[in-house]
């Protein structure tokens, strides 16, 4: 008998959509990205939302995976993701000694990077 898989780590897209679960309602989809019911229907028939659901009865009440919804966000993004380093850039600037070191840190754990944090002007390879 194999385990079942392990929850996903929490990744920065939590503020985007809160809650825990891996898969989520048509109408909490629609919500989260302020479109109608339609739209998310529309979006799963195009096979932009993975969508699963009993297809032995009449109404068929999909879920769609959390993932699903967050690359559909991304996709409709009115902003050049390339951008985000240099945003990112400037947030880092702003930081302690001590924050830095610990942003190194933690981008290095998310990442799967063992060890200390590079020496000063060194970056993760």
């Amino acid at each position: 008998m194999t385990s079942a898989p392990s929850q996903p780590e929490q990744t920065a897209f939590d503020f985007l959509l809160p809650g825990s679960g891996t898969t989520v309602t048509a109408q909490w989809a629609a919500k989260s990205l302020g479109r109608s019911l339609h739209f998310i229907y529309q979006m799963s028939a195009e096979g932009k939302l993975e969508g699963f659901g009993p297809k032995d009865r009449d109404v068929v009440r999909k879920r769609y995976t959390r993932r699903s919804v967050i690359m559909l966000m991304a996709e409709q993004a009115d902003f050049d993701p390339s951008d985000m380093a240099a945003r990112l850039a400037d947030v880092a600037a702003t930081l302690s000694p001590a924050q830095w070191t610990q942003f190194l840190e933690l981008a290095g754990k998310r990442r799967g990077l063992r060890g200390a944090p590079p020496a000063q002007g060194q970056d993760f390879k």
